[in-house]
């Protein structure tokens, strides 16, 4: 399916933190309460600055779609769901669809899963240069 944006960020920058108070989370729209770990995205686009929090259930079926995207031949860029479009796009999947049963552990260590595809997809894709195919 690879999800598609008609622009990107000037700035962005994404961590996973320890929240020292509540925030609304921009996925599902529940508050997150304080102490919860989450992704804050912040950065700068369309010439204004944002900043939003997405809760780790969110989070987790977020880089959940990316894997699968991912898998499915979609680009790095092209496998990241909005948190926006989260709830839109998971309604349109197959209901026995779980995104949460194909990463296991940390927000980081699933990020790191998705960063392996990613990187085993990369290193896998051959290229014919000059008559040749390359590995």
């Amino acid at each position: 399916m690879c999800f598609y944006y008609d622009d990107t960020c000037d700035i962005s920058e994404t961590n996973i933190v320890k929240t020292r108070k509540a925030h609304k989370c921009e996925g599902c729209h529940t508050i997150i309460p304080k102490g919860q770990m989450v992704t804050v995205c912040s950065g700068l686009f369309d010439h204004a600055w944002f900043r939003y929090y997405v809760c780790e259930d969110c989070q987790r079926k977020i880089y959940s779609l990316a894997a699968e995207e991912l898998e499915h031949g979609c680009s790095w860029h092209e496998s990241w769901c909005s948190p926006l479009d989260l709830k839109e796009h998971l309604e349109e999947r197959n209901a026995a669809w779980n995104p949460l049963e194909l990463l296991n552990g940390t927000l980081a260590q699933c990020l790191e899963q998705v960063n392996a595809i990613h990187e085993k997809k990369r290193h896998s894709i051959t290229k014919e240069v000059n008559g040749y195919t390359r590995r």
